[in-house]
């Protein structure tokens, strides 16, 4: 504690301006920018912060603090005025104009309020890089990626050499724009119809790394997979951590992983859903691509994820000869839809 004492008391601060410095000013709070103890000191500041949130849940990243709730409007701003209350026993303000408000299923009866200040609405927010809205609609989010990975594209367009090889641009198209466009894939899902943007977008590119215009043609000689399978591995490699105890999502999952009825193999439990809608999400698709692979025996929940990974990549390689860009059946491990099914 002595040595922390040392650092963080009695230091002052100057500004410089080509060679003249001014007088030095005492700093009574803070810690010196840019160096390694700084981020150390205020996590251990403000680790209490949520601690008498009774309402509440809460996550909190650096500077970044979420509460979610379903609480009545009266019981969160109660929680809402304790974090006020520390941040007052505390020295420093929340930035009420970068708080925001987003609300699931209903509206809010009253507003709530930041130090006085009602929290600004909103019908879209930023978080980790997803955009996300109130009815969990993510084709904003996915108009967005696809707009920023076209700009990245038509940049690569303009600036790379017209001789560039074409392992070079396949390089660049993997590095600075399909990493991006298809980050956090397991949290949104598209519909059958952006899953065909996506294909298209990509088509595009392969246009553009050689002169093979047949797209099938194009992923193999490229050694590239459709985006809707890159889509399919990313569900099950997360799938399989969440399993495998290297995830936490902080609740009980839906599902298990004790045999059904029907087979030995161990397959998961696939959540019941009331809705065709409810489908989509990510524990009912992921769970039934990962019980088909595993019935056509080309993976398990047993194998080491490097092996998860290289057998997937395997195994989606081998259906590229029979993907078919204008049937939307081939774009899943096994289809559900209504003809399928009969």
């Amino acid at each position: 504690m002595v040595l922390f004492d040392s650092y963080l008391c009695e230091r002052s601060q100057c500004v410089k301006i080509n060679d003249t410095l001014s007088s030095q000013k005492p700093v009574s709070s803070g810690v010196p920018q840019g160096s390694v103890l700084g981020p150390l000191f205020f996590l251990l500041f403000v680790n209490d912060m949520p601690d008498n949130l009774t309402h509440s849940n809460f996550y909190l990243f650096a500077d970044d603090l979420k509460i979610f709730s379903s609480a009545s409007e009266a019981d969160i701003q109660a929680d809402i005025n304790k974090l006020t209350d520390w941040c007052t026993l505390n020295g420093i303000h929340f930035n009420a104009k970068k708080c925001k408000l987003l609300s699931f299923g209903y509206e809010l009866a009253a507003d709530l309020l930041l130090e006085d200040a009602s929290i600004q609405h909103s019908d879209l927010i930023t978080d980790l890089g997803f955009l996300v809205a109130p009815n969990l609609n993510w084709k904003q989010h996915i108009d967005l990626k696809l707009a920023k990975s076209s700009k990245v594209f038509y940049f690569l367009k303009r600036n790379v050499p017209f001789g560039t090889v074409s392992s070079k641009k396949k390089l660049l198209y993997q590095s600075l724009i399909l990493s991006v466009l298809l980050y956090g894939s397991p949290v949104w899902v598209p519909s059958i119809a952006y899953f065909r943007k996506l294909e298209k977008f990509q088509m595009k590119v392969l246009n553009w790394i050689g002169s093979e215009r047949d797209y099938v043609s194009a992923l193999k000689l490229y050694g590239l997979l459709p985006i809707c399978h890159r889509m399919i591995i990313a569900d099950v490699v997360l799938l399989w951590k969440l399993c495998n105890g290297f995830v936490d999502i902080g609740h009980n999952l839906q599902f298990s992983s004790r045999p059904t009825r029907s087979s030995t193999q161990g397959l998961l439990v696939v959540p019941k859903t009331k809705k065709i809608s409810t489908e989509a999400n990510f524990f009912v698709r992921a769970t039934r691509s990962t019980n088909e692979l595993i019935r056509l025996g080309a993976i398990n929940l047993q194998m080491p994820l490097s092996s998860l990974k290289t057998s997937l990549c395997r195994f989606f390689t081998k259906k590229i000869e029979s993907f078919n860009y204008n049937n939307p059946c081939c774009y899943f491990v096994k289809c559900y839809c209504s003809t399928c099914r009969t």
